[in-house]
């Protein structure tokens, strides 16, 4: 179910809350200023909404008759919900919980299909502390759930996130190709993540972007096959880790920074605000996200993924006032680790698969570890 936050206690004339809520509900041109057609256009909708009311302060008889009209179109309309707003938390916030945590990288996605509702319900009942997705806009702004800027690998169907509606994206099966009992599956919209998972887990969002410059360079061309070839194979490495490796390519630094675009970053804020996670999540990016989210939301802890693969990613953290970064553990050293933490810096790592990887880690600084079997790591580190 969608969730929609109509604040309207700023307000003071009818004519500002119509077209408020013309603009925030899709309503259709004939809308206009009358509440009989928004009675009307309400009893008509058929996507499951859940929508919180915060009526005009300054207007008191029209909010009785606007709060009437949502009532009166709730109960005639079963796809449509009045939500009650929630005054308590259900657990810390990121500031709050303590370490070390596990983060269920794109949910508990070896028993179920990648960035899916299921993959991260199974993920928080299995006591992952964090869950960790990736966020793209689609053509017409909404926040889909997917890893790849293509929707090829992990759905029947393929093309661009970013160029295909989400009603296109929406048509597609996100699970048949993982196990046919996860046929139907979905590609997420963010808001359904907040809304299943809200209030129990932190959220790790990792936003992709469209935009960021990309530059082509054999040696990191030749990182990234290595990298893929770990994670594809699920290959476990162990402490101490290499030193002398640290070779910065100028070319990945040098290339120019396009902000991450506000209108997209400022959608992100709005689904974590109408579901009351702004002080449970992260954010997670390379500089043009970084960027944005620093000038856009200063007080959400960024997590540092620029220069990752480049061996310079705690400078990076710094410059852009990160309280976190994010090691990939076969481009870490122990020297990177030491500084970050002497910095003050809270370490992730991406990532380890088992019990045994997770705690060697751990032992040598690192706070978070992301991992994609969320359930045996947990059990065996608590067993």
């Amino acid at each position: 179910m969608r969730r929609i936050v109509l604040d309207m206690r700023a307000m003071e004339d009818r004519e500002q809350v119509h077209a408020y809520l013309q603009e925030k509900l899709q309503l259709p041109a004939y809308y206009g200023r009358n509440l009989d057609a928004l009675h009307d256009c309400l009893t008509d909708m058929r996507e499951e909404l859940a929508i919180e009311l915060r009526l005009p302060e300054k207007m008191e008889r029209f909010s009785l008759g606007l709060r009437s009209v949502f009532e009166d179109a709730c109960a005639e309309n079963a796809h449509l919900h009045l939500a009650e707003e929630e005054t308590e938390m259900k657990i810390k916030t990121d500031r709050e919980m303590a370490f070390p945590r596990l983060c269920a990288h794109r949910g508990y996605n070896f028993i179920a299909p990648e960035n899916t509702l299921p993959a991260f319900a199974l993920a928080a009942s299995m006591g992952a502390d964090e869950i960790e997705l990736d966020l793209w806009p689609s053509k017409d702004g909404d926040l889909i759930v997917c890893h790849d800027p293509k929707v090829d690998r992990t759905t029947n169907g393929s093309g661009v996130i970013s160029e295909m509606t989400t009603r296109e994206i929406r048509a597609l099966d996100a699970g048949v190709a993982f196990s046919p009992a996860f046929k139907g599956t979905k590609l997420p919209l963010f808001e359904e993540v907040l809304d299943l998972l809200g209030g129990k887990v932190i959220f790790n969002i990792h936003i992709k972007s469209p935009t960021r410059t990309k530059v082509k360079n054999e040696v990191m061309s030749q990182r990234s096959r290595e990298w893929a070839n770990f994670y594809n194979n699920h290959i476990e490495t162990f402490p101490p880790l290499p030193a002398g490796i640290e070779h910065v390519v100028a070319a990945y630094e040098e290339r120019p920074l396009l902000p991450y675009p506000e209108k997209d970053f400022q959608k992100i804020l709005d689904t974590l605000d109408a579901f009351k996670c702004r002080e449970q999540a992260y954010i997670a990016g390379e500089k043009d996200v970084l960027f944005t989210a620093r000038e856009m939301a200063p007080d959400i802890a960024r997590c540092c993924l620029e220069g990752h693969m480049n061996f310079t990613i705690v400078e990076h953290a710094l410059e852009y006032g990160c309280k976190k970064v994010q090691f990939c553990k076969n481009l870490t050293t122990q020297a990177m680790i030491d500084k970050a933490r002497a910095n003050g810096l809270i370490c992730n790592l991406f990532w380890a698969d088992s019990a045994r990887e997770a705690r060697a880690y751990m032992d040598i600084g690192i706070d978070c570890i992301l991992t994609n079997n969320i359930g045996v790591v947990r059990a065996e580190l608590e067993g």
